[in-house]
C-alpha cells in the first residue's frame, strides 16, 4: 500500500472467495486503474476546462463520459479491450447510454448513434439510477427528487410495525430520533450535490411535514412552524444546504484531488448567475 509516496509492509491477503464468487471492490478497483488511466490519456475523453473527468469510478460501478460519439466508442472499446484481457466482465444488459443536456430530445435520442459492446447494441435510457441517485437526460433535479421521497416514505411504512406512529405508538420524542436516522438521511441522499429549485423543495417539505403532523397526531390544519418547533427538527431545505457545505468543505480540504481542482476552477470561473453547483454555495 502507498501512502503519501511511502510503501507501507508487505500485506498478505490469505482470505479467498468462494468458487464462482465475486471479488471485493477494492480487487476490481485495483484491477481496473490501467483502463482507467487509459480513458482519460484519449483524446475524446470528457474534460472540464483542462481538468480531466472522463471515468469517475465508485466500486465496481464505472460512468465513461465523452462530448463527441467516437469518443464514447472508444471509452467503451478500450473497457472492452481490457475486460478480455483481465477476465472479467462488463455486462451489456446493465450498461446503458444517455445523451445529457438541454438538446436531449427524445427525437435525438431516438435517431442518436448506436454504441456496441461485447458486439451487441447498448439501449439509450433517459432516466437511470446510478450510485443509488436518479440521473435524467434533462439533468433536472426533479425526478431524483421525486424517487429520494418515494424511498422515504417506503422506510416510514417498514419501521410503523416498530411504533413510529402518532396513535398508539411510540413517543415523540423517539419517533423524530427514528425520523432523522433513518428516514431523513434516505431521502438527502445524494440531494447535497445538485441545485434544487423551490418547487424541489416544496415537494421536501410536504413530505417531511405530513411525517411530522402523523407522529405528533396533529391536523392538516397545524401551521409548519409549530411542527418545526415543538419536535425541534430543522426543515429539509435547510438539512439539504448544511449538507451542501458539509460536502464543500469536504472538497476544499482534500489537497491535490480532482474534486478540489474542480472546485477551484468553478468558483473562480462562475458566477451568482450560473447553474453551477458553486453558486448554490456561494448563496
Amino acid at each position: 500500500v502507498c501512502i503519501n509516496g511511502e510503501l507501507s509492509r508487505t500485506i498478505h491477503e490469505g482470505q479467498g472467495i468462494r468458487q464462482w464468487g465475486l471479488t471485493s471492490t477494492e480487487i476490481f478497483k485495483a484491477r481496473t486503474n490501467p483502463l482507467l488511466k487509459m480513458v482519460s490519456a484519449s483524446p475524446d475523453s470528457m474534460r472540464i476546462g483542462s481538468i480531466e473527468v472522463g471515468a469517475p469510478t465508485c466500486a465496481d460501478d464505472t460512468c465513461l463520459l465523452s462530448k463527441t460519439p467516437v469518443g464514447a466508442q472508444t471509452a467503451i472499446l478500450l473497457a472492452q479491450h481490457d475486460s478480455s484481457r483481465e477476465r472479467y466482465d462488463f455486462s451489456e444488459t446493465k450498461t446503458k447510454v444517455m445523451l445529457c443536456g438541454k438538446k436531449a430530445t427524445s427525437g435525438i435520442t431516438r435517431d442518436a448513434t448506436p454504441f456496441s459492446l461485447n458486439g451487441k447494441v447498448l439501449e439509450y435510457s433517459t432516466q437511470e439510477t446510478h450510485l443509488g441517485i436518479e440521473r435524467t437526460d434533462t439533468c433536472m433535479a426533479t425526478k431524483t427528487v421525486e424517487a429520494r421521497v418515494k424511498t422515504g416514505r417506503r422506510i416510514a411504512y417498514s419501521l410503523m410495525g416498530a411504533g413510529f406512529h402518532g396513535l398508539n405508538g411510540l413517543s415523540p420524542e423517539i419517533t423524530v430520533s427514528m425520523l432523522n436516522v433513518y428516514i431523513v438521511p434516505a431521502v438527502l441522499h445524494g440531494l447535497e450535490t445538485l441545485r434544487l429549485k423551490t418547487s424541489d423543495y416544496q415537494i421536501l417539505s410536504t413530505f417531511h411535514q405530513s411525517i411530522l403532523r402523523c407522529i405528533q397526531h396533529l391536523p392538516k390544519s397545524t401551521a409548519s412552524q409549530a411542527l418545526y418547533l415543538l419536535t425541534g427538527s430543522l426543515p429539509l431545505e435547510a438539512a439539504h444546504h448544511r449538507n451542501v457545505l458539509t460536502l464543500f468543505c469536504n472538497m476544499a480540504r482534500r489537497e491535490g484531488s480532482t474534486e478540489r481542482e474542480l472546485l477551484l476552477r468553478q468558483l473562480a470561473m462562475k458566477d451568482m448567475s450560473s447553474n453551477s453547483w458553486t453558486a448554490l454555495v456561494r448563496e
